[in-house]
């Protein structure tokens, strides 16, 4: 069964325009809607949301009938939105068709604590929602204990294509390179990292540490290791240099004090990074601390730095986590296993809302 499928996202929404990309590679109509340009080239239609009230946040609530119109003229058998405190409103505020909402992390973990009114979003969201996507297991469980979510749960990450996030045959050995793939806002907590590479420097000088990523808190943290030439700042790169730092580094690095499942660091294990990351439930899904990766505190830059000399001196520890971390991620996380649950849960919804 061929869909029209509508998505409402941020525009740099990469995880929800890899969906779209995949459906409407599969045969399926697609449309992204965005409030904002897309920033970098799209291969699926794109159209901007003509929101009232732009700069305000009510925005999200007071377009009901703007958005209505944009989904009954493209036809849409289903609606899917990413995050539950914007797009997540656009989309259940509508009564066109179904809707399908992405929780990514930081609208349950974060939102709420910013201030009570999200967690009443939330609790509005997980009511009017077709069908709920939290990404991880310990975001389920917030729906079901604060959110007496039931019934309505579809549990999976966003999925790694492993043909774009792979090993690279031709690795080199020296000089070992550490990544973060991580932007430079509060929740990311990159000071952590920053404290850690002076202590690493002192006993390892063959050694990179890269840091790809934007945000408010780049500039003063690039001042602090500005005389450390063994530093990197490539800023923001598209996917395919994404990718090609990824499996060409040795180890990966986040400090995030908040995730739901992390695409990027499922993008480090398919790629074959070693990943040293915080202690979060997220994190426990995937990384078995001491086997295929380092579970470090979100608050102890000496800890994290004697992590990084523990792994950039056992090379048999990061070429076992190799093979471990992929297989885990192509098994648990691979973007068209989860395209196909994604065409089941549409076509089904789709049906009962006939």
């Amino acid at each position: 069964m061929k869909m029209r499928i509508a998505f409402m996202a941020p525009e740099n929404s990469i995880r929800m325009y890899n969906w779209a990309r995949e459906l409407q590679n599969r045969g399926h109509r697609i449309i992204f809607l965005s409030e904002k340009p897309h920033r970098v080239p799209l291969d699926v239609p794109f159209k901007l949301l003509p929101l009232r009230l732009k700069n305000n946040y009510f925005k999200f609530w007071v377009n009901k009938n703007k958005v209505e119109r944009e989904l009954r003229n493209f036809r849409a058998d289903v609606v899917h939105a990413f995050y539950t405190t914007n797009y997540g409103v656009l989309a259940t505020r509508q009564r066109v068709c179904p809707s399908v909402v992405t929780i990514g992390g930081s609208d349950l973990l974060i939102e709420p604590r910013r201030h009570r009114f999200f967690k009443w979003v939330n609790q509005y969201i997980s009511k009017r929602a077709t069908i709920l996507n939290p990404v991880s297991e310990p975001l389920n469980r917030i729906l079901e204990t604060s959110y007496g979510v039931k019934n309505k749960s579809e549990i999976f990450p966003a999925g790694i294509d492993g043909n774009e996030f792979h090993p690279a045959k031709d690795r080199a050995g020296r000089p070992l390179r550490v990544i973060s793939t991580r932007n430079f806002k509060p929740v990311y907590n990159q000071k952590l990292l920053i404290r850690a590479i002076p202590q690493v420097l002192e006993q390892f000088t063959d050694v990179q540490f890269v840091f790809l990523g934007a945000g408010p808190e780049r500039e003063n943290l690039e001042r602090q290791l500005s005389s450390y030439a063994q530093v990197k700042w490539y800023g923001w790169q598209p996917r395919e240099n994404l990718s090609y730092e990824l499996r060409h580094s040795h180890i990966y690095v986040s400090t995030s004090l908040s995730d739901g499942t992390s695409s990027s660091l499922l993008e480090a294990m398919a790629s074959g990074t070693f990943p040293i990351v915080t202690d979060i439930p997220a994190n426990r899904e995937w990384i078995d601390d001491g086997i295929n990766g380092f579970i470090i505190p979100t608050d102890d830059g000496e800890v994290l730095a004697r992590r990084l000399i523990d792994a950039m001196g056992d090379d048999e520890l990061r070429k076992n986590a190799e093979k471990m971390n992929r297989d885990l991620v192509l098994q648990k996380a691979d973007v068209q296993k989860i395209v196909s649950k994604l065409e089941k849960i549409y076509s089904r919804i789709a049906k009962e809302a006939e």
